[in-house]
């Protein structure tokens, strides 16, 4: 058991990196495909040198772009350019260190939010400008904000929290900041600058990323889609594929290093008991075995041993997939192939680490080996 102990590891790693990487790379593409895949983001370029204030979003861009087949939802947003000095509701010494963003309701819906209380302004506060925030849960902490329908105050102007954000599938500096309607934030701070440009994301069904991307700008901008720089989200798959590669190259080594101490040790073993059958060896050349069969009988044992071998590690591997898979709430995926080559590969190594001992094994003296 000793022995195959190496070439156990050696084949249960094989087929557990095989299975976890297949595993880990079905895994991405699904999250990837239900979240950055179906994210299209468009920023403003219409930014130059004569002009500090840039605004090559219209103020209907959202209805433009529900025209569009495969669009779920959208929404602008912007940093402003002045930082207002921020209170918490039980007063106290104001900061002016966090982020204050404008964004509408849309850019949060496409964001994907996942709410810890409340919810994002409604379209009648956007429409009438209304003193109204949402909060990231970090800036929330960090200003005393319990929950939702606390007051915080930007300048002195007390300013209705309607949400407070947990988590978000896409731009998590969200949870960092203070969310203003965009509206709102036109009224009170002006139109986006240069140097903080606004930017729209756009949530589509699943598979309509690449089509809505290359249609957004002369949707919104039909007079001059050079205004706005879309950014498509990557291929899936050719990700998928690049993080299973090189996951597959680092372990699948470490497989091979683990196979080759797994040999050593059936090639040692298999030597000292070629010295201590030694009689045995005479007895059966004694007897009429001739070099060839010697050498048969001994890699027959060292590749039933490997075949052994392979068997139980491909049986560990294939379990630790699966524990590993339950535990992280995934879809096990394994290549048929890789458990049934399992044995294959341990009978392989077993019949290249008995090569040597049994050559010497045929090779023993059968008077030398009696008198022994």
């Amino acid at each position: 058991m000793l022995t195959m102990l190496g070439t156990v590891l050696g084949v249960g790693c094989f087929v557990a990196v095989l299975g976890l990487t297949a595993t880990a790379a079905g895994q991405i593409a699904q999250d990837f495909s239900t979240q950055l895949a179906t994210a299209v983001q468009v920023n403003d370029a219409g930014a130059d040198s004569t002009s500090d204030r840039v605004r090559s979003f219209t103020d209907d861009a959202e209805q433009r772009l529900a025209r569009l087949n495969g669009v779920d939802s959208s929404g602008v947003a912007w940093s402003v350019s002045v930082n207002p000095t921020i209170t918490g509701p039980l007063g106290g010494s104001g900061t002016n260190q966090i982020q204050v963003m404008a964004a509408s309701s849309g850019y949060l819906d496409a964001a994907l939010p996942i709410w810890a209380s409340g919810r994002v302004y409604t379209q009648f506060q956007q429409e009438h400008r209304l003193a109204v925030v949402v909060l990231g849960q970090a800036t929330a902490q960090r200003l005393g904000v319990s929950e939702a329908g606390e007051t915080i105050f930007l300048d002195g102007t007390p300013h209705l929290v309607t949400g407070i954000l947990k988590d978000v599938a896409t731009r998590p500096e969200l949870l960092a900041s203070v969310l203003l309607p965009a509206s709102t934030a036109l009224e009170r701070f002006g139109d986006p600058t240069s140097l903080s440009p606004a930017s729209m994301l756009i949530r589509t069904d699943l598979g309509a990323a690449q089509q809505v991307a290359s249609e957004a700008a002369r949707q919104l901008r039909p007079d001059d889609p050079s205004l706005l720089a879309v950014v498509p989200p990557p291929d899936p798959p050719r990700m998928a594929s690049v993080i299973s590669t090189s996951m597959q190259a680092l372990f699948t080594a470490l497989a091979g290093v683990t196979l080759l101490i797994g040999g050593a040790a059936i090639a040692n073993t298999t030597l000292v008991s070629v010295m201590e059958r030694t009689q045995e060896i005479g007895l059966r050349r004694a007897l009429g075995a001739n070099p060839g069969d010697i050498v048969t009988q001994f890699l027959l044992e060292t590749v039933i041993l490997g075949a052994l071998s392979g068997l139980v590690g491909a049986s560990l591997g294939l379990i630790t997939v699966i524990i590993v898979a339950v535990s992280q709430h995934w879809t096990a995926l394994i290549d048929s192939w890789v458990v049934f080559a399992s044995p294959g590969i341990g009978a392989g190594v077993g019949l290249i680490a008995g090569l040597y001992p049994a050559w010497r094994a045929g090779h023993i003296n059968p008077i030398q080996a009696l008198r022994h």
